[in-house]
């Protein structure tokens, strides 16, 4: 008995001194995002990521002064701006050079947490000083905002970015299994996530709808949000099937219409009648979740996605979700979770749409289900830790 109580008291200290070791506080740099505050993408993962990851280590974000307002702060964050040259292309490879440059030259960090394929081709200069973790959000299709032969040089850099990283991962299970096999060398998978419990703000949601035209009182609607409405994200498909249904229902997308090619644009207002209403891309991210969490459906058209964050968040709402079969999706639900329509197909995404209004509750038991399976999945908070492990290993 003595002995057992000795032996309790022995594993007691041990347990206390284990807890009294602090945990190595590490200088982090990001690099390879446009800025912050996000607004959709990659920065919205790397927004939720350095949030968490600050509370313990001291964290740099490299921004591109274009992108992020000069009066935004983000508490423990220190963002270091940069004005790169004019255009899409060239803006964001000069951001990230300078930043690559500068974290060599003029800082001493642990790491770098390299984000995006199409960055890496900064890895050869950051590999002379420092370990780096290279993180996918997807892989480079034509038809987004590349021609063919950018393309084919794009795909070039995914194996700088599997091979000269010191650890690679993606935030889409298909491209980190394609990426190992093509790249001969593991590529970790690591999804996006959510917050455990997501916030809203109603009254401010309210208030953009009724500015937007919307009757809030009587108006029922669907709604598609994306962070740049580009052919891939489908919202032609979307319209092509609304423009069938004849609904007295309101269609409202949300998001940035201004980096799609004016032709794309101009297709898309063709298609839309008095019940679509457009909204620009919404800072304030309770009040977009508020709208989404009052629709009728959230839908998600899309062609191609490495994980869509839009997607995650929807389900973290509880909503009824109509979503395209492609793998991105599916590999976030099940059927379970949401109805699934075939990719770039209006006649049956209004097939879907119409299936939904018949059977109001079925759909919104299916979003309460999918609520529960990606607050349990996908927490931020879980894959964050993953993050901090894998910081650690190379640190």
């Amino acid at each position: 008995m003595l002995y057992q109580r000795i032996l309790n008291l022995f594993y007691q200290c041990l347990n206390s001194l284990d807890n009294a070791i602090p945990v190595q506080k590490l200088k982090i740099a990001y690099i390879g995002i446009k800025g912050l505050p996000s607004k959709g993408g990659a920065e919205r993962v790397v927004e939720a990521l350095v949030k968490r990851i600050s509370v313990n280590h001291q964290v740099t974000v490299y921004c591109s002064s274009h992108y992020t307002p000069p009066n935004f702060k983000l508490q423990n964050v220190e963002l270091i701006r940069i004005k790169g040259l004019p255009g899409k292309v060239f803006r964001m490879l000069t951001v990230d050079l300078i930043a690559a440059f500068h974290a060599i030259l003029f800082r001493k960090y642990d790491l770098i947490h390299l984000h995006n394929i199409e960055a890496s081709i900064v890895l050869p200069i950051l590999r002379f000083k420092y370990p780096v973790i290279a993180t996918a959000h997807g892989r480079f299709t034509k038809g987004n905002k590349w021609n063919s032969f950018a393309v084919l040089l794009l795909n070039s850099i995914e194996y700088l970015f599997a091979q000269l990283a010191s650890a690679s991962t993606s935030v889409s299970a298909i491209d980190a299994r394609y990426l190992s096999m093509k790249c001969h060398r593991i590529v970790h998978y690591i999804p996006n996530g959510i917050d455990d419990e997501e916030k809203v703000d109603l009254a401010e949601s309210k208030k953009i709808l009724k500015n937007s035209g919307l009757n809030i009182d009587t108006d029922e609607y669907f709604v598609f949000v994306a962070g740049r409405i580009i052919p891939l994200k489908g919202a032609h498909v979307l319209l092509g099937a609304f423009q069938q249904l004849g609904s007295t229902k309101k269609l409202i997308i949300i998001g940035d219409l201004s980096q799609a090619h004016p032709a794309y644009s101009r297709m898309l207002k063709s298609m839309s009648n008095e019940n679509v209403i457009y909204i620009p891309f919404i800072s304030n991210e309770y009040a977009l979740f508020g709208i989404i969490k009052m629709c009728s459906l959230f839908i998600m058209p899309s062609i191609s996605e490495g994980m869509s964050m839009a997607l995650l968040e929807a389900a973290a709402l509880g909503v009824p979700i109509i979503c395209s079969n492609i793998h991105a999706n599916k590999a976030v639900l099940d059927n379970d979770h949401a109805l699934f329509f075939k990719v770039d197909d209006s006649n049956d995404l209004k097939s879907k749409i119409e299936w939904a209004m018949q059977n109001p509750e079925i759909v919104k038991a299916m979003g309460l289900k999918a609520q529960n399976w990606v607050r349990g999945k996908f927490s931020w908070d879980n894959l964050a830790q993953q993050y901090d492990e894998l910081y650690h290993s190379f640190a």
